[in-house]
């Protein structure tokens, strides 16, 4: 089950992106081609809008958690230090198949 604090926010763990995804939330943000919101040391902020942005420059562990907020009608995906992992959601860098599968459940909601 995914837990949606707000009706406009997916708040889900660090944890849920690999360490190299975390690096480059930390020093490379302007390389995503996303707006991303730092939280201090803990976390992030970051905008949903996809239909905006290169996703071939998003890493595919991010790419999919960014689909699920997505999916959920949220406009910000926050991923918290803090904030303890879902067991339902993976834990791990997503192959393209699975992101793939996000991106086809959407396009089929949205018709």
């Amino acid at each position: 089950m995914v837990k949606i604090l707000s009706r406009n926010i997916l708040t889900l763990s660090t944890l849920h992106i690999s360490s190299s995804t975390r690096f480059i939330l930390k020093n490379h943000i302007e390389n995503l081609d996303l707006l991303i919101y730092p939280k201090d040391e803990h976390g992030y902020f970051i905008m949903v809008g996809l239909e905006k942005t290169d996703n071939s420059k998003i890493p595919n562990d991010l790419l999919y958690l960014l689909r699920l907020a997505h999916m959920h009608n949220c406009y910000y995906l926050e991923l918290d230090d803090d904030y303890p992992p879902e067991d339902d959601v993976l834990f791990t860098v997503y192959d393209r198949t699975i992101a793939e599968e996000v991106s086809n459940s959407i396009l089929n909601r949205e018709s």
